[in-house]
């Protein structure tokens, strides 16, 4: 499952081209959906359209896809927690990428580009098996060993439940002492 906004910055022309060279190799794929929002156009290739580059290239695979573009955030972690599946993320460039962190808190095996603060949110001990460099061969032979393989599920480097009563406690804070207190003094 390419997971994230079907755009060039989370890595969908990066997915599309090693999707093509498993092709070549013969890799055997039951399936892939693309799972995000469509966005801007891809420059990169001709202004088309994301969906419009990923159905050209698919009409070569031999194997069905499924775009997926009408979910909301709860309603793509169910289907991707519904069956046995590998979510990818192979985003250009980040911040910190939330896709990453969900697929840590729902404990679905994933590979994702170590680009930005991505590997700071997962345990050193499963960068190897879980992070790649944002290239297509990289991306190709990563993706090829988890489907000859599997893919194990990744350790989060943060305690869920720690970041969740931090933001709690910091919501309830505000709701008894009032937001007014966090605000700067004039000088």
């Amino acid at each position: 499952v390419f997971f994230g906004r079907l755009e060039p910055r989370k890595g969908l022309e990066l997915f599309v081209f090693a999707i093509d060279v498993l092709v070549a190799r013969g890799i055997e794929i039951e399936k892939i959906t693309f799972l995000g929002k469509e966005g801007e156009k891809l420059q990169g290739q001709g202004n088309l359209k994301p969906i419009e580059f990923i159905t050209a290239h698919a009409a070569q695979w031999p194997f069905p896809i499924e775009i997926v573009s009408d979910r909301n955030q709860p309603e793509a972690l169910s289907l991707m927690c519904s069956r046995d599946m590998i979510a990818v993320m192979p985003s250009l460039i980040e911040n910190s990428t939330m896709a990453v962190y969900e697929t840590l808190v729902h404990k679905i095996p994933f590979i994702a580009t170590g680009v930005g603060g991505t590997p700071e949110l997962i345990d050193p001990v499963d960068h190897e098996a879980t992070l790649v460099r944002p290239e297509v061969q990289h991306l190709a032979d990563r993706m090829a060993s988890a489907l000859e393989h599997g893919q194990p599920v990744a350790h989060p480097a943060f305690e869920n439940k720690q970041n969740l009563e931090t933001w709690y406690g910091f919501h309830r804070y505000l709701a008894e002492n009032g937001h007014e207190r966090l605000a700067p003094k004039r000088i």
